[in-house]
């Protein structure tokens, strides 16, 4: 191995040392930023922030009322993950169903609300529209101005002023 000689004013300084006092130097820097300090913080810590949603998940149970359509019973199953809520019902007896996606806040849902039904010939009618309400740990409240759909012969069977009223199975 070679090893190289710095010159600097007045000063001989061979290329190894060099390496060893710049390590030094780094190290002594670097340890200074990882030490720990003894003076008492200048305010006490933080609590972590309380939980700003409520807990929709899980099986629920109520009925479906529209202004157009017969008052149905349904059972619906949530799940969520942090504020974000997503959910399937279905009508007792069988022939509705339907899902519900969106955000829960502290006391309240917003979200959308989908729903499928089946026409006079069998043909399958979906549509889906904006949902809100109040929810708390036991109960969901949840209105819509309905549910609307692309296919035009579907919108006259699909539910208009929908009201979603659930409570936990």
């Amino acid at each position: 191995m070679s090893t190289y000689t710095i010159r600097t004013k007045g000063t001989t300084m061979h290329e190894p040392r060099l390496r060893v006092a710049i390590v030094a130097l780094v190290c002594t820097i670097l340890a200074g930023c990882g030490s720990t300090s003894t003076m008492a913080p200048s305010s006490s810590p933080q609590p972590p922030p309380a939980v700003s949603f409520v807990n929709m998940a899980g099986s629920w149970t109520g009925t479906l009322e529209t202004a157009n359509l017969e008052t149905r019973a349904i059972d619906m199953t949530i799940v969520q993950d942090a504020a974000c809520v997503d959910g399937v019902w279905a009508s007792v007896p069988a022939g509705w169903t339907g899902a519900i996606s969106g955000y829960a806040a502290a006391d309240s849902f917003s979200g959308q609300i989908s729903m499928e039904v089946f026409d006079n010939l069998g043909q399958r009618c979906s549509g889906v529209g904006d949902t809100n309400g109040p929810v708390d740990t036991t109960k969901i409240r949840l209105t819509s101005e309905g549910t609307f759909s692309a296919v035009i012969r579907c919108n006259s069977i699909l539910a208009r002023s929908l009201v979603l009223t659930l409570h936990r199975k």
